[in-house]
């Protein structure tokens, strides 16, 4: 396929370590209906039905990176209480490396409790220190941070302005990133982002962006204005700027002149924009820690940050829902088909999941009926069924130079768009036997006049207790009868 035509995304991103630097929160969420005034006070009264506690701030951008399938290490500072235990537990639960978490008994865990009726925040009460650590905490705290760092493979560092983040934490943190060479990745909420100087990459939304630069931000060229003071003042290399409904831009310098790539956002219906910001921190740490280009890793935070608005809460991400969202932006089968290099994850993932995997593979030139009525019989056999069809140097040696009627591109693009087909490959051997050992279906299934032990790769299946399905071809319907008929029909 050409490269116009397929987005190379990963099935999985590379596990590497990510090192999350800031402020962590405590979020709790208090669900229930209002029907009635209070007779003590012109207040509703809200019946409570359910209550639920989710990591926030810095330990939210930490429970987000591992989803998407990083080892994240979060360093901060809580408080010396039971809010405080509580984070630690969520985060340790979450898969999250907690030793960088600090106690400080002069301070309270940042706790926020929000209440929600008929899908409405009614009411947020917060709870917290705006104090910066001193003393033997920034000097623990820093400690941790930089042995977070020393074995990461990006750093985030995400400013609440709840006190994590003192200068001193701040900058030497930075220092000890920098020596590293790794991508440093900030989310502020000082106004003056020299502060952050030696980061990477910065993450502000719009309104950060107008204050620390003093410009509003309307169009593209009060965007660049913005831009430029903000890079000259953190020396940063790149701005990542969210613009809600606008989607993001990314600000950098280029032969020495500020430039900016606009990602628009898609309409979605937004149901709560928490958590959003923290996503797109996230998922660009993440892809940056994987060695993505700039504008690639912002695409996919634009992405991650549309799933989450979506959601009610903090929300849920995970690679697998990024990536389908980012392949669906081409054409909504594209997710669907895989470089061969994929199949292995791919497998692996759906076994883990215990899903029963069907294979079955052919030419498929010329898709008629009988074409799909294979398709949608093997797809019964089980959960996932996935396709290998032969590229169009296989099929030329099977069928003759004259042939591939249709190119392995067009055929691919057609038979993912069945909604039959789970996902589609191609292989150029004259045989699948080294992508069935690949996959390890349980099913393989096969047309026409085989048997369960004469179809190609029958005995690979059966060595570990899969087993083999032969599906009647459809009488009368061949693609070299139907090239044989358009052929004659021309002359």
């Amino acid at each position: 396929m050409s490269a116009t035509d397929r987005v190379n995304l990963p099935i999985s991103l590379p596990r590497v370590a990510v090192a999350v630097v800031g402020d962590p929160i405590l979020d709790r969420y208090v669900f229930g209906g209002v029907s009635r005034i209070s007779p003590e006070a012109p207040v509703q009264v809200m019946d409570v039905s359910e209550e639920r506690y989710d990591l926030g701030g810095a330990a939210n951008v930490a429970e987000k990176l591992v989803s998407l399938g990083m080892d994240a290490i979060l360093c901060g500072a809580i408080g010396a209480d039971a809010e405080g235990d509580r984070l630690v537990k969520l985060a340790r639960k979450a898969g999250i490396s907690a030793w960088g978490l600090v106690a400080d008994p002069s301070r309270p865990t940042t706790f926020k409790t929000r209440f929600i009726a008929r899908g409405q925040q009614m009411l947020r009460v917060d709870r917290e220190s705006r104090a910066l650590v001193s003393g033997s905490v920034a000097a623990e705290l820093l400690r941790r941070a930089k042995k977070a760092v020393e074995g990461a493979m990006a750093l985030v560092l995400e400013d609440y302005a709840k006190g994590t983040l003192a200068d001193r934490v701040l900058a030497e943190t930075i220092r000890a990133a920098s020596r590293l060479r790794i991508p440093i990745i900030v989310d502020p909420k000082r106004k003056d982002f020299s502060a952050y100087r030696g980061c990477t990459v910065l993450t502000p939304n719009r309104k950060e962006t107008e204050e620390a630069s003093g410009t509003r931000v309307s169009d593209r060229d009060s965007l660049l204005a913005a831009g430029d003071k903000l890079l000259r003042m953190s020396g940063a290399r790149y701005l990542v700027v969210t613009l809600d409904r606008d989607g993001m831009a990314v600000v950098g310098r280029e032969g020495g002149r500020t430039v900016a790539t606009c990602i628009p956002a898609r309409a979605r219906a937004v149901f709560d924009p928490t958590g959003a910001g923290d996503a797109v921190t996230a998922a660009l740490a993440a892809c940056l820690a994987a060695g993505m280009p700039i504008i690639e890793a912002a695409r996919m935070a634009n992405f991650a940050a549309g799933l989450i608005v979506e959601q009610v809460g903090v929300g849920r991400l995970s690679w697998d829902a990024v990536r389908r969202a980012a392949m669906s932006e081409l054409f909504p089968s594209a997710w669907k088909i895989l470089d061969r290099k994929d199949v292995a994850p791919l497998a692996a993932k759906l076994r883990r999941e215990g899903k029963k995997i069907v294979f079955t593979n052919g030419c498929f030139d010329l898709l008629h009926r009988g074409h799909v009525a294979l398709l949608e019989k093997a797809r019964s056999f089980g959960d996932v069924l996935i396709l290998a069809i032969n590229s169009d140097r296989s099929v030329a040696r099977l069928k003759g130079p004259d042939r591939p009627v249709v190119s392995q591109e067009d055929r691919v693009k057609m038979l993912a768009a069945l909604s039959c087909v789970d996902y589609v490959t191609v292989f150029d051997e004259p045989t699948p036997k080294r992508l069935l050992r690949i996959v390890k279906p349980d099913v393989l299934v096969k047309g026409g006049d085989n048997t369960p032990t004469t179809a190609v790769g029958w005995e690979i299946v059966t060595s570990y207790g899969g087993r083999v399905e032969i599906v009647p071809l459809v009488e009368g319907l061949s693609t070299t009868r139907l090239v044989e008929k358009i052929r004659g029909g021309l002359r």
